[in-house]
C-alpha cells in the first residue's frame, strides 16, 4: 500500500501542475478575476478558479491509482460506500464553491449546502461514534454522532475557507494536516485513508508553486471548500481507532491554526454585535501583516505553527496512550493559549469591555456596530434626502465620529468636481485642547456607486486621539454605508438640487467620474497637516 500511496501523490501533483495553468488561462479569459478592494492584502487582479484545477488532479490520480493498483481497486470493494460518500460531497461543496466564485452566493446558502455535504458524509458511513458505549445503537446516539459529524465538516470547510487569505498559506496548512494523517492512518491499518491522504497531498502540492506569493492563481471558494471538506472527512476516517478524547486532542492540535483563526472571528463579531457571516480584515494573518511581517514571512510563521502543532497531534495520533502523552497535551494546550492571547488581544480587550458592564457614557464596540446595522436596514426605505441626511448624523452622533460628509461627483460648467451632500461635524466641547486636537482628525473614505452611474464618497473621520485602534471598524462602517447609499440616487439627487448645496444651480447631470484614493485626510476646512505628520503615536485610517 506504500507504493500506491507514493504513487497516487506523484499523480495527483503532477495532473494538478499540469491542470492549473490551463484553468488559469480560461479564468482569465472569461474574466474570473479577485481584484483588490480595502479588505484584501493582493494588489493585483489574479484568477480564482484554483478548486478546479486541485479537484481534477486529485480525482483524475485517485481513478487512475484505482484502476492500476490491484490493492486500491480491492478498497473499493469493500469501501465503496464511504468512497461515494467523500466524492459526492467534495463534488457538491467544489460545485457550490464554483458559483460563487463566477457568481456570488449568500452566505446562508454556502452554509446550507455545508450541512447538506455533512448529511452525506454520514449517511456514507464517513461519521464520528464518540457517542457509542452505553448508548450504542440508540436513537439518541446516532443523532450525537450526526450532530458531531455536520458540525465539525461544517466547522473545517469553514475554517480552511476563512485561513485562505494569503498566498500559499490554505495550501500549505493542508498539506501539513493531511501528510501527518496520512501517515497516522497508514500505521493504524486504514490504507483507504492513506491513500486518499496522499492524493490530497499530491494535489496541493502541485498547486502551491502557483499559489506562492506572489500568487498567479487563487483557490477560490471551490478550491477552499473542497480542502476543508476533504479534511474534515478523512480526520473522521484516520481516527476511528482512537477513543474519543484522544481523537478530540489529535484533531484540536492538527488543525489548530484555522480553528483558532475562526473562534477568534466568531467571538470578535459576536461581541461587536457584527453579521457573523460579514467578511472583515481581522483575522490572524491580516494581525501578522499589521505587524511588519510581510507577506511571505506572515505565511511562513503560520505555516511554522501549523507544523509545531501538527507534529504534537502526529505524535499523539502515533501512540494514543503512551507514558508521556498527558505531558504531551500539557505542553501543546500551554504554547497554544499563549499564541491565542498574543494573537487574540483585540478579542480578549471586547471581552473585557461587555464584562465590566455598560457603565460607560460611550458605547461599546458591539453596540457601535448594531447601531449601524440599523441604520443599513433603514437606508432602503429613505426617499428624502433630508430625512436621510439627519438620519446619517444621527448615527454618526450615536457611534461617537467626528466628522461624516457624503459627496457626489457631478460635472459643472467649470468642470468635474465633488459636491458635498451631506457635512456634518461635532462641536461638544468634549475634546481636550479642542483648538489643536480638533484639526487632528484622521479619515477613511469609501466610493459610492449608484445604479444610474451617480459616483461619490462616503468620508468618516475621528479625532486621532479617541482612535484607540479602532480603525478597521471606520473602515469597515465606511464601505458599509458607501454600499447603501448606491441604491440611493433619489435621495442624494434631492440634496444635490437643494440650494444648500455648493454649486447645485450649476449641476447638469450625474457622471461616472472615479473617485479619488480609497484613504485620505480631511480637506484644509477639517484639518490641519494629517496626523501621520503631525500626532506621534496616530494611526492613519
Amino acid at each position: 500500500m506504500l507504493i500506491a500511496c507514493v504513487l497516487v501523490l506523484a499523480l495527483a501533483m503532477a495532473a494538478t501542475a499540469v491542470a492549473t495553468p490551463i484553468v488559469r488561462s480560461a479564468a482569465l479569459y472569461r474574466d474570473l478575476i479577485d481584484r483588490p478592494n480595502h479588505r484584501k492584502v493582493h494588489t493585483g487582479d489574479v484568477p480564482r478558479l484554483g478548486g478546479l484545477a486541485l479537484g481534477a488532479g486529485i480525482f483524475a490520480a485517485i481513478g487512475v491509482v484505482v484502476v492500476l493498483v490491484p490493492e486500491a481497486r480491492d478498497l473499493v470493494g469493500t469501501r465503496g460506500a464511504r468512497l461515494a460518500a467523500l466524492l459526492i460531497g467534495a463534488s457538491l461543496l467544489g460545485l457550490v464553491g464554483l458559483l460563487d466564485d463566477v457568481r456570488g452566493l449568500a452566505a446562508r446558502s454556502k452554509l446550507l449546502a455545508q450541512i447538506v455535504a455533512g448529511l452525506v458524509a454520514f449517511a456514507g458511513g464517513n461519521q464520528f461514534r464518540f457517542f457509542e458505549g452505553a448508548i450504542v445503537g440508540s436513537p439518541v446516539g446516532v443523532a450525537l454522532n450526526l450532530v458531531a459529524t455536520v458540525v465539525w465538516v461544517v466547522a473545517i470547510t469553514n475554517a480552511m475557507n476563512l485561513i485562505d487569505g494569503l498566498d500559499g498559506l490554505a495550501t500549505g496548512i493542508t498539506t501539513i494536516a493531511v501528510t501527518a494523517l496520512g501517515v497516522i492512518s497508514l500505521v493504524h491499518g486504514h490504507p483507504a485513508t492513506a491513500l486518499l491522504s496522499a492524493a490530497v497531498a499530491g494535489g496541493a502540492l502541485g498547486f502551491l508553486p502557483y499559489n506562492i506569493h506572489p500568487a498567479r492563481i487563487f483557490l477560490g471558494d471551490s478550491g477552499s471548500f473542497l480542502l476543508g471538506y476533504l479534511l474534515a472527512v478523512l480526520s473522521m476516517q484516520g481516527l476511528q481507532e482512537h477513543s474519543p478524547w484522544s481523537t478530540v486532542a489529535v484533531l484540536f492540535f492538527l488543525f489548530s491554526v484555522p480553528l483558532l483563526d475562526t473562534t477568534l472571528a466568531i467571538v470578535r463579531r459576536a461581541l461587536r454585535g457584527q453579521d457573523l457571516f460579514a467578511a472583515d480584515g481581522n483575522h490572524i494573518h491580516h494581525r501578522l501583516l499589521g505587524r511588519g511581517l510581510g507577506h511571505l514571512r506572515s505565511v511562513l510563521v503560520l505555516w511554522g505553527t501549523a507544523l509545531l502543532f501538527g507534529t504534537v497531534a502526529f505524535l499523539l495520533g502515533l501512540v494514543p496512550g503512551g507514558r508521556y502523552v498527558g505531558l504531551l497535551r500539557l505542553t501543546g494546550l500551554v504554547v497554544l493559549l499563549i499564541a491565542a492571547s498574543r494573537l487574540g488581544a483585540l478579542e480578549v480587550r471586547d471581552l473585557l469591555h461587555v464584562l465590566r458592564g455598560r457603565e460607560r457614557r460611550r458605547l461599546s464596540p458591539r453596540d457601535r456596530n448594531l447601531a449601524v446595522r440599523r441604520v443599513l436596514k433603514d437606508l432602503a426605505a429613505q426617499r428624502d434626502g433630508h430625512a436621510l441626511g439627519e438620519r446619517l448624523i444621527g448615527l454618526a452622533r450615536e457611534i461617537d465620529l467626528d466628522l461624516l460628509r457624503v459627496e457626489v461627483e457631478v460635472s459643472t460648467h467649470a468642470g468635474a468636481s465633488a459636491i458635498p451632500v451631506i457635512q456634518w461635524s461635532r462641536d461638544d466641547g468634549t475634546s481636550p485642547g479642542s483648538a489643536v486636537a480638533r484639526d487632528r482628525i484622521v479619515t477613511t473614505a469609501a466610493e459610492v456607486g449608484g445604479a444610474s452611474g451617480m459616483r461619490g464618497l462616503v468620508v468618516l473621520g475621528k479625532e486621532h486621539w479617541k482612535l484607540r485602534r479602532r480603525s478597521e471598524d471606520h473602515r469597515a462602517w465606511a464601505h458599509q454605508l458607501a454600499e447603501g447609499l448606491g441604491a440611493l440616487d433619489g435621495p442624494l439627487r434631492s440634496l444635490l438640487a437643494a440650494p444648500a448645496a455648493a454649486g447645485a444651480r450649476r449641476v447638469e447631470k450625474i457622471v461616472a467620474i472615479p473617485a479619488p484614493s480609497v484613504t485620505r485626510t480631511a480637506p484644509a476646512e477639517d484639518r490641519a497637516p494629517a496626523m501621520a505628520a503631525s500626532a506621534p503615536g496616530g494611526e492613519r485610517l
